[in-house]
């Protein structure tokens, strides 16, 4: 699914494995191998839902993912693609920074709270 808004930023979202969904928020993580079905471009956004399972091992046909209410939104600011970079056809490798998590949602949130109501006192 995306959604493009007022400012023309496209808005893809994604699910993605709780391990590599930890590696995005730290930073470890900096780029994304996906089928290009979605016709991403530079300058578009991901939302990087976290989905978690209760089966820890190798992953089957059946397993069941869960979405873990967390997301990060990122932005692609390069594509690596064509043949000539080895990858099957129609994958492409997207560096991606990212701009915020539910995390700093929470904690903004948390923090003007906080200010708020140290000023009343």
């Amino acid at each position: 699914m995306a959604i493009t808004n007022q400012h023309n930023i496209k808005r893809h979202y994604l699910k993605i494995l709780s391990e590599y969904y930890s590696a995005v928020v730290v930073g470890d993580k900096k780029m994304e191998l996906r089928l290009n079905d979605r016709k991403y471009k530079v300058g578009d956004h991901l939302i990087l839902m976290e989905m978690n399972d209760s089966f820890k091992g190798y992953p089957t046909p059946n397993r069941i993912l869960f979405y873990t209410g967390r997301f990060a939104e990122v932005e692609v600011t390069h594509i690596f693609g064509e043949p000539l970079f080895g990858l099957a056809d129609g994958f492409i490798i997207m560096s991606i920074q990212i701009k915020h998590t539910t995390q700093q949602h929470v904690f903004k949130k948390v923090k003007s709270i906080i200010n708020e109501s140290n000023h009343k006192y």
